[in-house]
């Protein structure tokens, strides 16, 4: 039945597009179904397969997010009996990106662990520089910037958090940062550097890399025109007292 589920959706699924997907692993339709539903849908039957397949159809993920897909969907079908209406309903018109179930599922995940039972020690070292992979670049009154060096110190600083695990310092959703096997820091890294900015006023953070021109926030989307205002002119500042920052 999970085979039929599966070769039903190969064989009527039209061309899938990788247009949007630069670093995207598999190119056939048939390929890519199987990834998202070996890596993304986290149900025995595969039932959030079919969802996977029309959001990577509409640009709505990479094939490089299915590790992040596959905590959000095993969130959301833990926690989706307490969503209300048409919440319930996964389907693109309704979730057009994994963030947009993240938002709805939220307020139900039960976690009770916080960024302050991480270790005070590798916090204040993450914070000055002086930990090995976590280089300060730059600092003024309003951001630090950070050369990300390594997979292990990106996932020890940026992991994410879930049921299970309490994440990392500062957990994102970036590709770069996942402790999984499919993390995407070192594909990223052999491109050019990956810098880290961290905004004083609030703790938040946004990873960019000049190499592939993006510039994301915490939830691995595109900073907004809000977010970057507010750092713009520090970053603008940086790059030119430092050029090897872009």
């Amino acid at each position: 039945m999970l085979e039929d589920r599966i070769q039903y959706l190969k064989d009527n699924t039209s061309n899938l597009s990788t247009e949007h997907d630069p670093h995207a692993q598999h190119k056939s339709t048939p390929d890519i179904i199987q990834h998202l539903a070996d890596h993304g849908d986290p149900t025995k039957k595969k039932i959030y397969t079919q969802y996977l397949t029309n959001l990577y159809k509409s640009g709505g993920m990479k094939q490089e997010d299915t590790d992040r897909a596959k905590d959000v969907l095993s969130n959301f079908d833990k926690y989706k009996t307490k969503l209300s209406g048409d919440a319930k309903q996964l389907t693109v018109k309704q979730y057009p990106s994994l963030t947009h179930i993240e938002t709805a599922v939220e307020p139900h995940v039960g976690t009770a662990v916080t960024n302050k039972e991480k270790s005070v020690e590798v916090k204040a070292k993450a914070e000055t520089g002086n930990l090995p992979g976590h280089e300060l670049k730059y600092e003024d009154e309003n951001i630090k910037i950070f050369h990300l060096k390594d997979a292990d110190t990106s996932k020890k600083l940026y992991a994410s958090k879930n049921d299970k695990t309490p994440g990392a310092i500062h957990p994102t959703e970036w590709c770069t940062a996942r402790d999984t096997s499919n993390n995407m820091f070192d594909r990223y890294n052999s491109d050019g550097p990956l810098h880290v900015v961290h905004r004083k006023s609030d703790g938040a953070v946004f990873q960019y890399h000049s190499h592939s021109n993006q510039f994301m926030d915490h939830k691995d989307n595109e900073i907004s025109h809000a977010d970057f205002k507010t750092i713009a002119p520090s970053l603008h500042k940086a790059w030119r007292e430092q050029p090897d920052l872009v």
